[in-house]
This record gives C-alpha cells, structure tokens and sequence, in this order.
C-alpha cells in the first residue's frame, strides 16, 4: 500500500521544490570544479569536459549555463542526467587578447534544491606573443625649465615571444611633445628611449606609442604614456591648515618652496589673502631652496581661514606657486 501511494505521489510531483519535501530530488556533484591549465601561449583555446555527476534519486537538469565573459563557453552532454548516472559540461576559452594570470568561470543553474548553482573554474598563465616592459610609461615628476627639460627620458623594450611566429614593424607616435629614439633593433625585439619634448606645454599629456606587428592576432600594440609636466619651482605642501583657530596668539606655519631646475631662482614677493595673514622667506639655499613662514593673527580674523598665499619668482615657468590656507574658528557660545 506504502509503495502505490508512493507512486501516486511522485506521479503528480511536477515541481521541483514539491518533489523536494518528499526526498526526491536531483543532487549535483563536480567532482574536480577548478582546472589549472598551467601556462599556455597566447591565442591558443583551452578546452576541458568537467565531469558532472547525479547522485540523486530525481533527473538532473542544467537550466541556465552562464560563463564569466564571451571568451568562455558552455554546453552539457546530455541534457539532462538521470539518477546514478553521469554528464560532462564542455568549457571552451579562447585565449587570444589575453596575457598574464587569468581566472575564467562557468557558473551552472540547476534544478537542485540544495546546491542551485555549481561554479567551474579555468586558471592559468598566459604567455604573450609580445612582452612589454614597462607596460606603460609614466612620467609623473617632468620638470621644464626654460630650453630644459629633466626627468624626461625612460626605456622601453618590446620583445616577440620566441616561437610565436611574430615580427616587430615601425614603432611611431602621433604625439608632438613625445620622441622616440631606437637604441636597438631586430624583428624580434626593439629598444627604444622614449622622452619628452622640450617644447612641451606645463600640464598632463596623455597619448600612445604604436608598435606594428606581423604575424600575431593584432597587427599593432598600444603602449599608453602619461606625462606631468610642471616648472621647475614646486612648495613642499599645496594646503597649510592652522586647523581649529582659538587665543590671540599668532600661529605660525612654515613650508619649503625648492628649486628643482638648473637655473638659480629669486623669489620677488609673496602676496597674501588678507590683513590676518602675514608671510616671509627665508634663502636657505641661494638660488635653490627656501623657507615661506606663513603667520595668522586671530584677532584679526573674521569667520573661518580662506584663501591661499602667492609666491611670485623670476622663473618663466613658475611666475607664480600657490599654497592653499585653510583653518576654521569653534562656534560662539
């Protein structure tokens, strides 16, 4: 009798959650989830057939198979599983683009109550065609001064990996300010002094250097450069805070303005926000270095510290150094 109601029951078990409450379900087991493909060249396509095992008493269906990106894909043989038995899910990635240490997935969506998505995992190195050092080149402190520019010439070496089957073409840039020297040069590995110009403006520079290619997925490589350039004048702090403003003492804070250049540098005034705000300098080097004291009387000061200090010098590039005042009074009782 226990056995035909038993029957009758799992006759009209249609959801999953229903059959679930009677211990009839699909369970999903993956064995070995993550394969570690080691390292390959670049554009070669890993492929691997994940075991997919049901150990339930229900079938197992696989509802959705979502992969981490377009390179990456999915499909199940079969279909559905039965009871006892076994599938495998074909994972495909497609390599070409990508380099370095790489993390791609496959998440399943499957009709089991207990564990509704299983996570596949490919990870691996992948060997470039070519290999760029540095990646990018960045040029955070270039300092003009006058027909001189400092601090503006880096190295970069562009190699094809032996087997890979690529050359190395013409390397160019479209940037005016940005030159490119070769040191050396072969098909297979290039050399090259990358500086800025002398003509360059002060402020960022954002652009690229092209290398061509033959043989390989890309016919070009981009090589990004980012470049500050500034004058040759520069102060230790950009904001001096006096913080919070009580007494009637005159508070003082002191910073360095550097001369970073070649040429020697007077500074010809400093100019401040307002009558509570007084400033003076110090040569500490002649030419090269000094001390701006900047004092705040608070008898003198209405409402919070705003404005900011000017530092005026002979130099073409850095007439002008502002520093930032900031500092606020407590409320009145």
């Amino acid at each position: 009798m226990l056995v035909r109601i038993f029957i009758f029951l799992l006759s009209f078990c249609f959801l999953d959650t229903a059959c679930a409450d009677l211990g009839i379900h699909s369970t999903v087991k993956v064995p070995e989830p993550v394969l570690n493909f080691g390292s390959v060249a670049q554009g070669a396509t890993i492929t691997h057939d994940f075991k997919i095992h049901n150990t339930g008493n229900a079938v197992l269906r696989v509802n959705k198979i979502v992969p981490s990106c377009g390179c990456t894909a999915g499909t199940l043989e079969p279909d559905k599983i039965k009871p006892g038995e076994s599938g495998v899910i074909h994972v495909s990635f497609d390599t070409a683009g990508f380099s370095g240490n790489q993390v791609k997935t496959v998440r399943l969506y499957t009709n089991d109550p207990l564990s509704e998505s299983v996570l596949l995992t490919l990870k691996g190195s992948i060997e470039p065609d070519t290999r760029i050092e540095p990646r990018q080149l960045l040029f955070n402190d270039v300092i003009k001064d006058g027909e001189s520019i400092l601090n503006s010439e880096q190295v970069l070496t562009v190699s094809a990996r032996e087997g890979s089957g690529v050359t190395l073409g013409d390397v160019k840039t479209y940037a005016r300010h940005i030159k490119i020297e070769e040191l050396s040069s072969s098909s297979t590995q290039k050399k090259l002094q990358v500086s800025i110009a002398p003509t360059a403006p002060k402020g960022e520079i954002r652009d690229k250097i092209i290398v061509q290619v033959k043989g390989g997925k890309r016919n070009s490589i981009n090589v990004p450069v980012y470049a500050v350039v500034a004058g040759p004048v520069k102060a230790s702090q950009s904001v001096v805070s006096f913080g919070v403003i009580t007494g009637s003492e005159v508070l003082r804070r002191s910073i360095k303005i550097n001369n970073r250049g070649e040429k020697p540098v007077q500074i010809t005034d400093v100019l401040t926000p307002h009558d509570s705000v007084s400033a003076s300098i110090v040569e500490a080097q002649e030419g090269k270095n000094f001390v701006l004291h900047i004092d705040l009387d608070p008898t003198k000061l209405k409402g919070d510290l705003k404005g900011s200090v000017r530092v005026l010098t002979d130099s073409p590039e850095a007439q002008s150094i502002s520093v930032s005042l900031i500092g606020i009074q407590p409320p009145q009782s």
